[in-house]
């Protein structure tokens, strides 16, 4: 009787299964995904159909994470890690599946290559700019030397604002305050200014106190963050087969960023009243450290539909890079040792000519040619004065 009743219950489960397996399905049917659409293969084009690893981070994606530079992306993007060792706009170091990018040498170029609307940013200290006015940023891993170029060894970050809207008149203020005296503010002003024309501007001001006690001044200021600056875009669309967008864009930082703790031992030089507090309330012993940087930038960029199954697309870029840095490297009162990082002149020009087939063509393919130049001067100085002197003078205004 057992043995019956089991089979008779294990017949009615698997009918019941069997029943219910077409209505599971159906539902299933119902459950479609979004698109997402990416340029990971400089084409637009959705990313369940490309075959590279991408992740896409939206703006939606970004506010919602409070991600407002590019370093924050390595909290939300997996097997990607970005120190940004100047407080976010200075020095980075990048790691894209365990390739390792600190190219800040003369020659040198970064693993991981960073673009910014389809222009490549060619020094590292230009890469973690504020995330302004954003619309989507795609992290593509893995070499990406056919399309992105020799520099692109480990892989890609591409960062893409918004287009300004031909037909919609908006105002975007927002702000927000914080610990240690934080102020930002955010503008973004967006109106068509005739037909087939839209203008966008977008700035941000940023400020915060430092969070560290410098022992040397008796204030707290170092690690402190000034930074500010701002994008214009015109888009004209005079034809439907012709857009044309043009960009200006500055943002410049000044600050006391890469300071050290004081954690000395007692009696030592480096920390003139060492205790174990020092620790615990996260002490420097600085000498006016200071960190400037300031970035410009233009660009042109034509999109022309040459015939019906063929896009034509010139990218012309100019990007201009002027880095100063001053540290204290003794962490005295006594100004001995100072060490400084100076780039008086890098700039940039680029140009791309890309041919695009369309998607629904037999043959699709996308080509194109590439030019860049760069001139960079480097200096880097180091200046060791004699204790007898430092301890005379006692001058510790710098920069």
């Amino acid at each position: 009787m057992i043995n019956k009743i089991t089979c008779l219950r294990a017949a009615l489960l698997a009918t019941a299964a069997f029943v219910a397996a077409p209505a599971y399905a159906q539902e299933a049917e119902a459950v479609t995904l979004e698109p997402v659409i990416v340029q990971a293969r400089k084409s637009t084009e959705n990313a369940q159909d490309v075959p590279v690893t991408v992740n896409v981070l939206s703006a939606d994606d970004l506010a919602s994470k409070g991600v407002n530079q590019l370093s924050n992306i390595s909290a939300v993007v997996p097997n990607l890690t970005w120190v940004d060792a100047g407080g976010g706009t200075f020095t980075n170091k990048v790691s894209l599946r365990g390739i390792y990018s600190n190219a800040n040498s003369q020659g040198f170029d970064p693993g991981v290559a960073v673009y910014i609307d389809d222009v490549y940013v060619g020094n590292q200290f230009g890469f973690n700019s504020a995330l302004l006015d954003i619309d989507r940023i795609e992290v593509l891993k893995g070499p990406q030397g056919t399309l992105f170029g020799r520099n692109a060894a480990a892989g890609a970050v591409s960062v893409h604002t918004t287009e300004p809207s031909t037909s919609e008149l908006s105002t975007t203020l927002d702000g927000r305050f914080g610990n240690y005296g934080l102020v930002e503010g955010r503008l973004l002003f967006n109106a068509p200014i005739w037909e087939n024309a839209g203008l966008k501007i977008s700035g941000i001001y940023r400020d915060r106190d430092g969070y560290q006690r410098n022992v040397v001044s008796g204030k707290r200021d170092v690690n402190d963050e000034h930074f500010y600056g701002g994008r214009a875009q015109l888009l004209l669309k005079p034809t439907d087969d012709l857009s044309v967008l043009a960009t200006l864009e500055y943002f410049k930082n000044d600050d006391h960023q890469q300071v050290l703790s004081c954690v000395a031992a007692p009696g030592a030089l480096p920390c003139p009243t060492p205790n174990v507090d020092a620790l615990y309330d996260d002490v420097a012993a600085d000498n006016g450290s200071v960190t400037r940087r300031t970035s410009t930038a233009a660009m042109l960029k034509a999109d022309w539909r040459a015939t019906p199954g063929l896009t034509v697309t010139s990218i012309s870029a100019f990007r201009r890079l002027k880095v100063f840095q001053d540290q204290d490297q003794d962490y005295s009162s006594v100004d001995i040792i100072r060490s400084g990082f100076n780039v008086p002149k890098d700039w940039q020009f680029s140009e791309e000519l890309r041919f695009e087939t369309d998607r629904s063509a037999r043959l699709r393919g996308v080509g194109g040619l590439y030019y860049f130049f760069e001139d960079r001067t480097t200096d880097i100085p180091l200046i060791f004065t004699p204790l007898a002197d430092a301890m005379a003078t006692m001058d510790w205004e710098h920069g």
